[in-house]
C-alpha cells in the first residue's frame, strides 16, 4: 500500500514531530512541576486578554492572543495552555533558525555551532523562558521570512509570492518591531541582483494581496482604535530619560547580541577565508551593515528615550552567522567546533537550572491565601474585575470565574460586564474608582487579606 519512498519522504516529518514533542514536553514539565508556580507578567496577560476573540487588543498586535484564545478554547484557561503555546513557538523558532543555518553554513557541524550560539544571547536563552510572548512570535515570523526569501525553491511563482505575503502578514500581526526587520531586509535585498530581480516583479502584487487578506482586519481595527492600539507608546519617550539614554541602550543591545560573535571568533581564529560567494551570504552581510546605522537614525530622528534589548530580538537574531557562514569545510578544527558546542549546551543547561530554581518577586504576594479566602465564601460564579492584569490573570487560573475584566486606562470606554462582579485590588486603601463602582453603603462589605499585620489585598462583591 505504501512504497519505501513514501516512508522515506515521511521520515523528516516524523523526526521533526518527535523532537518537537520531547522539547515542548520537557519545558512544559519544568514549568508546571519544577519552576515557581506563580504566573509571570506575560503569562498573566495571556490569561486575561486572550479569554475573548477580538480584531485587536491593547498595545500589541493580535496574533499571539488569537493563538492563545484557540488553545484556551481547546484546553481551558490554565498554566499548561499558556506554556504549551509558548514553548511550541520557541521550538519552531529554533527549527527554522537551524534551517537558515543549514543554508548559510558549509556543513552540518558548523550549522549546529550557529544554532546553539543562541544559548549565548541572554535575550534568547534566558529571557524567552520566563518572559516574552509576542517577541517569540515576532522572532518566528522573522525566521520564516528570511528562510522563505533565501531558500532555493521549485514552487511556482504564484505559490511562492502568495506564501511570502502570508508570512509577512503573520509578521504584521505578531509584533510591530517585525516591520523594522522587514524594512531593513527588503532594503538589503534590493542591493543584490538576484533578490532585486525576485522582488521587483508583478507577482509581488500577489504578495501584497495576501498581506492585506491576512492582516487587513487588524489595520482596520487600529484605525478605529488608534489610542488603544498605541497605549504603550509612552515607553518610547519617558520623562525621566533622554535621547542619550536611548542611544546608549541601543548600543548596549547591539553588544549583547554580539556576544556569540566574539566567542566564535575566538574558537575559530581563521574564520576570515575566501568562501565561495553566494547571494544568501551577501544578503546576510548587507543586512548587518545596514541594521545598526538605520536603528541609530530611527532613535535620533524619533527622539526615542529608551531602547530595550528584547525589542531587537527579531533584528539581531542572525548575528552568529556572521562568523560561521565564512568558515570553509576544511578551514576549522572539528575538535574546537565540538568544544564550542559543549560550551553552548552547558551554558543552556545552567540557564535552565537557574530558571527552574528562580523565585519570582511576585511570588512574595500571598496569592493562595487570597484564593482560599474567596473560595470559602462559596459565592456563585462571578466575573473578576481588577486593575492589575497579573492579579486578575492569577485569580482566573485558580478560581472558577467565568470571565475577567481588566480596568485599564485604554479600556475606560468599555462598560463593566453584567452579572455578579468580584472586584479585587492590592493593598488596604480603597481607591476612588472602587467608590465609583461600588458606592459606600451599609450593604457594601470590603474584605481584607491580612498577612503579618499587613493588608495585602482587598475585595468586594457587586
Amino acid at each position: 500500500m505504501f512504497s519505501p519512498n513514501y516512508f522515506k519522504a515521511c521520515l523528516p516529518f516524523v523526526r521533526f514531530a518527535c523532537i518537537g514533542f520531547l522539547f515542548v514536553g520537557a519545558l512544559c514539565l519544568l514549568r508546571l512541576f519544577v519552576c515557581e508556580p506563580t504566573l509571570g507578567w506575560d503569562e498573566a496577560e495571556q490569561a486575561v486578554i486572550a479569554q475573548q476573540f477580538s480584531a485587536g487588543y491593547l498595545a500589541q498586535p493580535p496574533l499571539y492572543y488569537w493563538l492563545q484564545y484557540l488553545v484556551f478554547q481547546c484546553l481551558g484557561i490554565s498554566l499548561f495552555s499558556i506554556a504549551l503555546l509558548k514553548f511550541s513557538l520557541i521550538f519552531l523558532c529554533l527549527y527554522f533558525y537551524h534551517q537558515i543555518c543549514r543554508l548559510h553554513c558549509q556543513d552540518k557541524l558548523l550549522a549546529w555551532c550557529a544554532t546553539l550560539s543562541w544559548a549565548l544571547i541572554p535575550n534568547i536563552s534566558i529571557d524567552l523562558l520566563p518572559h516574552r510572548t509576542h517577541a517569540v512570535l515576532s522572532l518566528l515570523a522573522a525566521c520564516l521570512t528570511w528562510y522563505w526569501l533565501i531558500k532555493p525553491s521549485r514552487l511556482s511563482k504564484s505559490f511562492w509570492y502568495a506564501g511570502f505575503g502570508i508570512i509577512i502578514g503573520i509578521g504584521c500581526l505578531a509584533k510591530s518591531n517585525y516591520l523594522l526587520f522587514l524594512s531593513i531586509l527588503l532594503l538589503s535585498a534590493l542591493t543584490i541582483k538576484e533578490f532585486r530581480q525576485r522582488l521587483l516583479q508583478r507577482h509581488l502584487l500577489l504578495s501584497l494581496v495576501f498581506i492585506c487578506l491576512v492582516s487587513g482586519g487588524y489595520w482596520y481595527w487600529l484605525i478605529d482604535n488608534f489610542a488603544t492600539g498605541m497605549s504603550s507608546a509612552f515607553k518610547l519617550s519617558l520623562n525621566n530619560k533622554d535621547l542619550k539614554n536611548g542611544i546608549l541602550q541601543l548600543l548596549k543591545a547591539y553588544l549583547i547580541y554580539g556576544i556569540p560573535v566574539g566567542l566564535l571568533a575566538l574558537f575559530f581564529p581563521f574564520w576570515r577565508q575566501k568562501v565561495e560567494a553566494n547571494s544568501a551570504n551577501s544578503l546576510l552581510w548587507r543586512y548587518h551593515l545596514l541594521v545598526l546605522p538605520l536603528l541609530l537614525l530611527i532613535v535620533i530622528t524619533a527622539n526615542l528615550h529608551d531602547f530595550k534589548a528584547h525589542w531587537a530580538l527579531s533584528l539581531f537574531f542572525l548575528s552568529p552567522l556572521l562568523i560561521v557562514s565564512q568558515i570553509t569545510k576544511t578551514g576549522y578544527s572539528v575538535k574546537r567546533a565540538k568544544s564550542y558546542l559543549v560550551l553552548c549546551i552547558l551554558v543552556q543547561l545552567l540557564i535552565l537550572a537557574a530558571w527552574a530554581n528562580r523565585s519570582y518577586r511576585l511570588a512574595n504576594f500571598p496569592l493562595q491565601p487570597l484564593v482560599e479566602s474567596i473560595r470559602k465564601e462559596q459565592q456563585p460564579e462571578v466575573t473578576l474585575v481588577s486593575p492589575s492584569h497579573w492579579l486578575l490573570g492569577s485569580l482566573m487560573i485558580n478560581l472558577p470565574a467565568e470571565h475577567g475584566f481588566l480596568l485599564h486606562r485604554a479600556l475606560l470606554h468599555k462598560p463593566l460586564p453584567s452579572g455578579r462582579l468580584l472586584i479585587v485590588w492590592k493593598g488596604g486603601e480603597i481607591p476612588e474608582w472602587v467608590d465609583v463602582l461600588v458606592p459606600s453603603s451599609p450593604e457594601r462589605q470590603i474584605r481584607k487579606l491580612v498577612v503579618n499585620q499587613v493588608i495585602m489585598a482587598s475585595y468586594v462583591y457587586k
